[in-house]
């Protein structure tokens, strides 16, 4: 038995491929073939032809396209036997589904149905009459010594299915096409239980029932419904639902009763970090309380509501959560912190400080920032905070909003205990710029860890600072200070050269002049970046030094003393 998709033995599925261009299925059935039979003796010679016949291509250049009926026809194949729609047609004398149909028939009402029923049940019964094997085929299903007239139940089908296709008429409005797509099923369901009659335990499908045509558009109308329905947001469904309603009802107390079920919803959703809905709800009550109509009990109800986010219970199960589950993505929590007013900065920090996880803490960093912009100070408030981290984001914060207010604030904490916070505190002093003197900022510069140290002179060369060289004696005088880096030995000598002035020339000429034995190589490089120092001051007891150093016995020094002269007389003739 071959229907659109998949070939049937005996009741049994023996081929089904769900592809129609690559169903075998499929391609006999658009041909019109309804069964195929092999009978005994087939030969390789005639399952060839067969398959051949299946094969071939048509003859497009041709006058006569030959389908695969036509051929098998054509190669007489004796083992090999097949049934066409058009043949089970003709035989049962009923309506051709593919005949076009005329306008009366499609002015019909759907209970024309019934009238097709009666005339196919008729016909049956003469043939049962005139039959008896016929009888046995049609006749029903024996189970337990009772026989259910197989009539019966086809004739319970088309009622039911008839009345389907009344009530999706009736429902829906026939310019949308859906009121086609409900027949379209409840006749697909008709030829479901109408083809399969159970007989003996064994499925027989019937192929001379009334057919329904179903258009590609309407196929593909169904197809996109079907999609739709399996995709759907269940959540967001209903919680467009609740936007409509709270934005159209009218009764104070069906209104109140509405709010509390939203307040319910809020609550859940920020239990479960569910932000993304979390978000839609958010902005339905928003909506909401953008009505001109309501009370001043319901606005109230409102605002409570939207200031619950930022209650320390909220806080403490958002902590909770994201700390339980550090994977949470922080795109759509993002979204959710835009939900926030400024007065919700207090307990907003308080989650910063709850929160274990850096990229977390880093997405509210980025939503304070925003939150505190017309109010810094509320930044300052938790710098004296235990919590190290909480402190370093707290800078990191102030750097972002970049106001030279707060780096009166910041100073203190480039003395933290903590390496991090101090390396944040000096690189956010380094974007707010703060001017003056300062020895906080030099004394960094014998700080255990050298990447503070760095950042503290990195600081100090791009600020407008001055000291007294008396600032930089504890750190000259250190047994490790010359034992440095040239890297950072040459910064600290621009550094000092440009916050002590003329007052680091005496310390820079005993560098030059200083007698290089021990460490032969190490003070001779010390000699030469003193030397270069000493250039960047310019001023005369700099250039005296500079000349005095000319005189050493040592080539490389006095070299470079020469050089860093003439470098600087050459500067001095062009500016005047």
């Amino acid at each position: 038995m071959v229907q659109r998709f998949e070939f049937y033995y005996q009741g049994k599925v023996v081929y089904q491929k769900a592809t129609p261009s690559e169903n075998l299925a499929f391609k006999l059935y658009a041909e019109g073939i309804r069964e195929l039979s092999f009978s005994q003796g087939l030969s390789k010679e005639d399952l060839t032809h067969f398959l051949e016949s299946l094969g071939a291509d048509y003859d497009l250049e041709g006058d006569d396209e030959e389908d695969i009926v036509t051929r098998l026809w054509a190669k007489g194949l004796s083992t090999v036997s097949i049934v066409t729609a058009e043949e089970i047609m003709a035989k049962s004398g009923s309506i051709d589904p593919l005949a076009p149909q005329d306008v009366l028939t499609l002015n019909r009402p759907v209970s024309h149905l019934k009238d097709i029923t009666a005339e196919e049940l008729a016909n049956q019964k003469r043939e049962q009459a005139a039959d008896p094997l016929a009888r046995g085929v049609r006749g029903g299903v024996t189970t337990g010594g009772e026989t259910t007239d197989g009539h019966e139940l086809i004739e319970q089908d088309f009622e039911e299915a008839a009345q389907s296709l009344m009530d999706g008429v009736s429902e829906e409005r026939p310019d949308t096409g859906t009121g086609t797509a409900r027949i379209v099923e409840a006749a697909g369901q008709a030829k479901e239980q109408g083809d399969r009659s159970q007989v003996a335990g064994k499925s027989y499908f019937r192929a001379d029932l009334p057919r329904f045509e179903v258009s590609p558009q309407e196929m593909n109308q169904l197809a996109v419904q079907l999609r739709t329905e399996s995709v759907r947001d269940d959540t967001a469904y209903i919680l467009d639902m609740m936007r409509a309603m709270l934005a159209s009802e009218k009764s104070p107390v069906l209104l109140t009763e509405l709010l509390d079920l939203c307040g319910d919803i809020l609550k859940n959703m920020a239990e479960v970090g569910n932000w993304k809905h979390l978000n839609t709800i958010v902005g339905v009550l928003r909506e909401a309380k953008r009505r001109k109509d309501l009370t001043k009990e319901h606005q109230e109800k409102l605002s409570r509501m939207l200031d619950s986010l930022a209650d320390p219970k909220t806080v403490t199960d958002i902590a909770q959560l994201l700390n339980t589950n550090p994977q949470i993505g922080t795109y759509e929590f993002s979204g959710f912190l835009q939900n926030f007013k400024p007065t919700a900065v207090p307990s907003l920090c308080a989650l910063l400080g709850a929160l274990k996880v850096k990229h977390h803490r880093l997405t509210l960093c980025d939503a304070l920032t925003t939150l505190t912009k017309d109010t810094p100070e509320l930044l300052t408030q938790g710098l004296t905070d235990p919590r190290w981290f909480y402190v370093r984001n707290l800078v990191y914060m102030i750097g972002k909003l970049g106001n030279p207010r707060l780096a009166q604030a910041v100073l203190p904490l480039t003395g933290h205990q903590d390496k991090e916070v101090r390396k944040e505190a000096l690189r956010t002093l380094e974007i707010l710029r703060p001017s003056g003197s300062d020895n906080r900022l030099v004394s960094l510069l014998n700080d255990s860890d050298e990447s503070v140290r760095l950042e503290a002179l990195n600081l100090l060369k791009g600020g407008q600072y001055r000291t007294r060289f008396s600032t930089w004696a504890p750190i000259v005088s250190h047994e490790q200070f010359l034992h440095r880096p040239s890297a950072e030995l040459r910064a600290c000598f621009e550094v000092m050269s440009q916050t002590a002035s003329d007052e680091a020339v005496p310390y820079l000429q005993h560098l030059v002049m200083q007698q290089l034995w021990p460490h032969r190589k190490m003070r001779q490089e010390i000699g030469v970046l003193a030397a270069d120092a000493l250039g960047k001051i310019g001023s005369p007891a700099a250039l005296a030094a500079l000349a005095t150093g000319q005189k050493r016995f040592n080539r490389v020094i006095r070299e470079a003393c020469a050089s860093t002269l003439e470098a600087l007389m050459k500067r001095r003739k062009i500016n005047r």
